[in-house]
């Protein structure tokens, strides 16, 4: 009989939101073939990307996590914007939590945070 971990079966999306007046260019530094296809090359104005990633783990083994793990940047025509990734947190001697993680290119305001559950990732740049 298999026995089941709460957090490891589970989903997770990733949500970018461009609420800046400029289109920004994305670049995928490293993430799953998923998210890379997902992504659109540049977020214009006001627009949201979006990807679903069905089975992801939020809560996994440690062993398992970097190939899950996201690191994107946005950045307007002048170099400002976000730096985007998910990192993995020690949670037990087994286990780590992913979670979203920000940072400011130039004068950029950037935040990542959860949405409704721990698995939904959603990075704001404006």
């Amino acid at each position: 009989m298999a026995m089941a971990v709460p957090g490891l079966a589970s989903a997770t999306t990733i949500r970018v939101e461009n609420r800046s007046n400029a289109n920004l260019k994305v670049s995928v530094k490293h993430a799953p073939g998923d998210v890379l296809q997902a992504l659109p090359p540049t977020l214009s104005p006001h627009a949201i990307a979006f990807v679903r990633r069905p089975n992801v783990k939020v809560l996994t083994p440690t062993e398992e996590a970097k190939a899950d793990l996201i690191d994107i940047i946005v950045t307007d025509r002048n170099g400002r914007g976000c730096h985007f990734r998910t990192i993995a947190e020690p949670h037990s001697d087994a286990l780590v939590l992913i979670v979203p993680v920000a940072t400011a290119i130039g004068s950029a305001h950037c935040e990542a945070r959860t949405g409704r559950t721990i698995g939904d990732f959603v990075f704001l740049a404006s």
